[in-house]
């Protein structure tokens, strides 16, 4: 199953940064990878995959979460497009989307990430690896 990644964030907020970041750590380990910063619905035509992983910062209890039911991360993106407007456009092309948030200590005005954060990021990306290798091809 081909999955793209979709890494959000604003890299001058501190831990809003922490999709990008993630992001890098997957295109590392092989992954294909847009950065979409602060706008994803802008890069949304670009997408030819059958799975798309949203990674961004999310206002949650958790450390982190991965999931498809965006009803449960209603804070989770202040991006142009809801989410579940982006659902629903990915549904209608045949196009699972799943949603990786991290959650941020800081979005503070700065370029550095803290180690909390970056933590998170490094456990989540395990987890959508073994994601990945989980799920059959199709």
């Amino acid at each position: 199953m081909r999955k793209i990644i979709l890494s959000a964030g604003n890299t001058m907020r501190e831990d809003d940064g922490i999709g990008i970041y993630a992001g890098k750590l997957l295109e590392a380990q092989g992954f294909k990878v847009l950065y979409v910063y602060e706008t994803p619905e802008n890069f949304l035509g670009k997408i030819e995959g059958k799975v798309v992983i949203l990674v961004d910062a999310a206002e949650i209890v958790e450390d982190y979460i991965i999931t498809e039911d965006i009803e449960s991360i209603e804070t989770f993106s202040t991006h142009g497009m809801p989410l579940a407007m982006m659902k629903k456009y990915l549904a209608e092309k045949g196009i699972r989307l799943i949603i990786a948030g991290i959650k941020p200590e800081s979005c503070g005005f700065g370029e550095r990430l803290s180690e909390k954060a970056k933590e998170r990021a490094k456990k989540i990306v395990k987890e959508i690896i073994t994601l990945c290798e989980d799920e059959s091809p199709g």
